[in-house]
């Protein structure tokens, strides 16, 4: 289990897709190997998230069709995540996110944000903070396969242009 997952928006710019390209809605995308290895490493390794608090915080993937009889981190897994749902990683430490980072203090204080949790969620994820102290190891390979220079030609994003069977609403 992780303690960590980077935002959708990083994994879909290390993609090369452009603003507003979402990757749920990719058929097919060009990745180089190393990406694609790391990607499958990772996401087996599944992500550690507070189950209760996905399904209170994402009240939408009901709407969606989920079947509930699921567990949430199987359908954060397979469409959450993609879909830009929040998922709070499970082992959140406030005590020790405080202690590191001292600006959230204060933008607590200045009502930026609630409590420490929110502001991860809200910034510190997408800024690359840890949530907890074991996350460092994860956090650094997420970070540094993300932001490596693209050894790939340029990707390819086929749209879909019909609805297979069995997938019209």
């Amino acid at each position: 289990m992780s303690d960590f997952i980077p935002d959708i928006t990083q994994i879909a710019a290390r993609l090369g897709l452009e603003d507003g390209a979402a990757l749920k809605d990719a058929v097919t995308v060009q990745v180089d190997g190393a990406f694609l290895r790391f990607l499958v490493s990772r996401i087996a390794a599944t992500f550690d998230l507070d189950a209760r608090a996905y399904r209170a915080d994402n009240p939408a993937a009901d709407e969606a069709g989920w079947d509930t009889t699921k567990s949430a981190a199987a359908h954060f897994a397979a469409t959450g995540h993609l879909s830009g749902f929040a998922a709070k990683p499970r082992n959140f430490d406030e005590d020790w996110y405080l202690s590191t980072y001292p600006d959230v203090r204060r933008e607590i204080s200045e009502g930026h944000f609630d409590d420490a949790l929110a502001h991860y969620l809200g910034k510190g994820r997408a800024e690359w903070r840890l949530p907890n102290a074991r996350a460092d190891a994860e956090v650094r390979a997420w970070r540094r396969i993300l932001h490596q220079p693209e050894r790939a030609p340029p990707i390819k994003v086929l749209k879909r242009t019909s609805v297979p069977p069995g997938e019209q609403s």
